[in-house]
């Protein structure tokens, strides 16, 4: 029984006519861990010639698919002309017809688990856009179901010729729709932090001013309690209090300043008047804004 521990296992398959009837089918997979300095590939004879033992100076091309997913260690990986850094807990995919190069760092090696397949539905998920070589990396983490997946497919390969292609090809898509899952995911993120940027941005340029929330968010063409959520969940604060914090930090600056007063400085900053101003300071420094002037005149003298 093939494990997660095993140090290196390979199958090739051969598929039928039923087989590729099936519209994806299995055509290799398997395990390798290659230690710090170890050879790379590791056991080059286990592979039939038309895969290769390739190096990273020779690169390949496959007439079919293939997603590793390195599990340990950390190397490179370059498809087409786009090479790329490859972390632990990171999964590539090769595409037919598409050079491609890999191969970990000496100095740290790395595991990695494979599953070569083809068929029609693979082919017609990248004409319909849904992968691409251009986009051929994915951050997945150290993902427990994918990862049960390969051990999955793994143990099914192992059978001998005794293998149902049907299932080795459920598994495969749904590895692929965990990749297109934390795809979005990572969009869904970018998303995010790009919403929440362009509102500190906009925060900072718009400081000496009086903003409505709602407003605003429409302005960024966001729900007021969407926006809420995503910039709390980015900074810990809501909008509302970190633009306050703004102001009250630019505030701290011109009272240190010296040159107006209190009433000038709440004007400036749009607060309703120097007491609500006053008020506010206190509650988030802890003195009033004569307490703090006087605080950094002596600290500073």
């Amino acid at each position: 029984m093939v494990s997660s521990l095993e140090s290196f296992y390979c199958k090739y398959l051969t598929a039928g006519r039923s087989d590729k009837n099936w519209q994806i089918y299995c055509t290799s997979s398997g395990i390798a861990r290659t230690p710090p300095g170890g050879e790379y590939p590791p056991h080059p004879e286990a592979h039939p010639e038309r895969y290769g033992a390739f190096t990273w100076k020779q690169g390949r091309t496959l007439d079919e698919f293939a997603l590793l997913y390195i599990t340990r260690g950390r190397g490179k990986f370059k498809s087409g002309e786009k090479e790329t850094r490859i972390d632990s807990g990171t999964m590539f995919m090769l595409f037919p017809g598409v050079k491609h190069w890999y191969s970990p760092d000496d100095d740290s090696g790395w595991d990695e688990y494979w599953v070569c397949f083809d068929g029609d539905y693979p082919r017609i998920l990248v004409e319909k856009g849904f992968f691409s070589p251009s986009q051929a990396v994915f951050p997945v983490g150290h993902n427990d179901t994918i990862l049960q997946d390969y051990i999955d497919i793994l143990e099914l390969t192992e059978r001998g010729t005794d293998v149902f292609q049907p299932k080795l090809g459920a598994i495969i898509i749904d590895i692929l729709a965990l990749l297109l899952e934390k795809s979005h995911d990572q969009e869904t993120a970018s998303g995010r932090a790009q919403i929440v940027d362009k509102a500190k941005f906009l925060f900072e340029e718009h400081l000496f001013r009086s903003i409505d929330m709602k407003d605003f968010a429409a302005g960024l063409a966001i729900e007021y309690a969407t926006f809420r959520r995503i910039f709390k969940d980015h900074t810990g604060l809501s909008p509302y209090q970190y633009y306050l914090g703004l102001k009250i930090q630019k505030a701290k600056e011109l009272l240190e300043e010296g040159v107006y007063s209190i009433k000038e400085i709440a004007y400036k900053l749009s607060f309703e008047n120097q007491y609500y101003f006053s008020r506010i300071f206190k509650s988030k420094t802890g003195y009033s804004p004569t307490g703090w002037q006087a605080k950094r005149h002596i600290s500073l003298s």
